[in-house]
């Protein structure tokens, strides 16, 4: 592989891309952006909340029902924020 300016400069913009993509999540109550798409214009596409869930129906637990007999069908879900970018777009 040769270093070109544009792989050069394609490597130098992957900050400012999550960069924007956080700064969309964010205004819209989020966290950061776990996935990065891009399309017509920038928006959030998916949100996941964070928090324990049953195996079984996948609704959330609270912590009382984990600790009195629930912690064994529970696993934790992390927080996924799918994210729209507009190509060729400023923030």
């Amino acid at each position: 592989m040769t270093n070109t300016a544009e792989t050069f400069n394609a490597c130098n913009m992957l900050p400012c891309i999550q960069r924007r993509a956080n700064i969309i999540a964010r205004k819209q109550g989020h966290g950061i952006a776990t996935y990065i798409c891009f399309g017509d214009e920038d928006k959030v596409i998916d949100h996941i909340s964070y928090g324990y869930r049953k195996e079984t129906t996948g609704e959330y637990v609270s912590n009382a029902y984990r600790s009195n007999f629930g912690w064994k069908n529970t696993y934790y879900q992390p927080a996924l924020t799918t994210v729209q970018l507009k190509v060729g777009g400023a923030a």
